[in-house]
């Protein structure tokens, strides 16, 4: 709720000469330019009624605000993006807050930062508005939802005071305008005033009779960030591996091996009654997630099967890290139950606030099918398997991917941040990708090594050539990919269960 006085805690831009609109303006004799935003020294509106200090009601105590701006941003770079602002209806009619003999037409809005920004700490969200009738500005903090799209956390915010008053005449209605300046107050004091639909570095939202005194959600505006199909893998042999970084506001899918905790699988009339299930609790809300990853089939209890199922979460705003853990119990009476939880430690992982870039770069391929399993630039074209490679060398190719603001981030290393992947298919038939390992920094990339399956390739079936195709991302969906490559099979690597050792 507005109050009535003026905010000591607002520190208003000064008074500069009338500008042609009739706004009082000040801008810094220069101006700066980074990343592609233009920066100006305050920036803000002042009445149009005359050149005198800005006169604000605030709606309570505003830390971030004690200190002078250091920056004001006409920011199109989607650090701060209003959604929609609309008359909020109420009984049939539009809300309305009355105070002081005076009743006021109520406005709710939505306004997205980008959850990089908010990671920053100690931010703020606000909206400047002002009737043109009137010679002052209001401002009003936004309040966190703990929603929004992928990559941005979404605040909200009211409009109760000094906005249109209640019963005005048709005449009334149709010439009150009223502008609105959504902006995010930084860490550090700097304000970023939002300019995502074309507006000029002076030109705010205008509410009026022409746009039914509302501003609409745009899908073209600051569209979501891609969403990442990260998973947390829990494979037989105690392996436990991340594949894609784990993003606040996005979603997780575990996969867990159930062989992992065979013990507790009492029946009931037949069907199992035993589970298996996987929980998540986020830090530092304390949110905790919990579901099945067993699941059972079949037409009745003795043909029923059962096998795992992935169990997909939400990740919460705001969430900074994840821990699971995993039980197995019997019910149906029983009080049989096991654990698999990192030996009562959990497993962790670091959630980011937003994803990372795409993949810049993916190249400098080197390789090694040599006893000594040192790593040679290049690879050859084709490769060649022989019962020498089988029985006493290494086989793996090597490449180097990098991702802007990730593998140049010293000395923090990622890698399960990037997928990395072997594309495959023997003899033009499809394989399933294989993923490939981490094998450390090089200067500013990540490198990932496909080791070639040579027990896979000697023991199924007999063939002649593996293709191959190395690929990265970051969010799992789109990939950047290397050169299609081959590996031709000699004929002296030959499993004589194959007959014949023919090419």
């Amino acid at each position: 709720m507005l109050i009535d006085h003026f905010s000591d805690s607002f520190e208003p831009p000064k008074a500069a000469p009338l500008g042609e609109s009739g706004v009082c303006r000040q801008v810094a004799a220069d101006t700066l330019h980074a990343c592609g935003i233009m920066r100006l020294f305050v920036l803000l509106m002042v009445g149009a009624s005359g050149c005198g200090d800005l006169a604000v009601t605030s709606s309570g105590s505003d830390e971030a605000s004690q200190a002078q701006s250091k920056l004001d941003v006409a920011d199109r770079g989607c650090t701060v993006a209003l959604r929609s602002l609309t008359r909020v209806v109420k009984n049939g009619g539009y809300e309305t807050s009355c105070a002081s003999g005076k009743c006021w037409v109520v406005w709710a809005g939505t306004v997205d930062i980008a959850a990089q920004s908010v990671a920053q700490g100690d931010g703020k969200a606000f909206a400047l508005y002002r009737n043109r009738d009137d010679a002052t500005w209001s401002q009003v903090e936004a309040s966190l939802t703990n929603d929004g799209p992928v990559g941005f956390v979404r605040y909200s915010f009211r409009l109760e005071r000094n906005t249109m008053a209640d019963g005005l005449s048709s005449t009334g209605i149709a010439r009150t305008r009223i502008e609105v300046a959504p902006f995010w107050r930084n860490h550090g004091g700097d304000r970023f005033f939002d300019k995502q639909r074309g507006q000029g570095d002076f030109e705010n939202y205008l509410l009026s009779i022409d746009n039914q005194f509302a501003v609409a959600e745009d899908a073209k505006v600051c569209p979501p960030q891609k969403a990442v199909s990260a998973t947390l893998d829990f494979s037989l042999g105690w392996r436990n591996e991340q594949r894609g970084a784990l993003i606040a506001g996005s979603t997780a899918t575990i996969r867990y091996a159930i062989e992992r905790l065979p013990e507790c699988r009492g029946t009931h009339n037949g069907y199992p009654a035993w589970d298996i299930r996987a929980s998540v609790r986020f830090s530092p809300g304390g949110q905790v997630v919990d579901g099945t990853v067993r699941g059972f089939d079949g037409p009745t209890p003795t043909n029923s099967t059962v096998h795992s199922v992935p169990l997909t979460v939400n990740i919460p705003r705001g969430a900074t890290g994840a821990e699971v853990w995993f039980s197995n119990f019997t019910g149906a009476g029983s009080s049989c139950q096991t654990w698999d939880s990192n030996g009562g430690s959990n497993y962790r992982f670091e959630v980011e606030s937003s994803p990372f870039e795409p993949v810049g770069w993916l190249g400098d391929v080197g390789s090694s099918f040599a006893r000594d399993c040192e790593r040679r630039d290049g690879v050859a074209e084709p490769a060649v398997l022989d019962s020498y490679v089988q029985q006493r060398a290494c086989a793996f190719i090597e490449i180097d991917t990098y991702v802007p603001g990730l593998t140049d981030r010293f000395p923090f290393e990622k890698p399960n941040a990037v997928f990395a992947r072997a594309v495959l298919s023997l003899d033009g038939k499809a394989l399933a990708p294989v993923w490939l390992s981490y094998s450390g920094r090089a200067g500013n990339n990540y490198r990932y090594r496909f080791t070639v399956p040579k027990s896979e390739l000697y023991y199924g079936p007999k063939w002649a050539t593996l293709t191959y195709t190395l690929q990265a991302s970051t969010d799992g969906l789109s990939w950047s990919s290397d050169t299609a490559r081959t590996i031709r099979r000699d004929v002296s690597f030959c499993n004589p269960a194959w007959a014949s050792c023919n090419l």
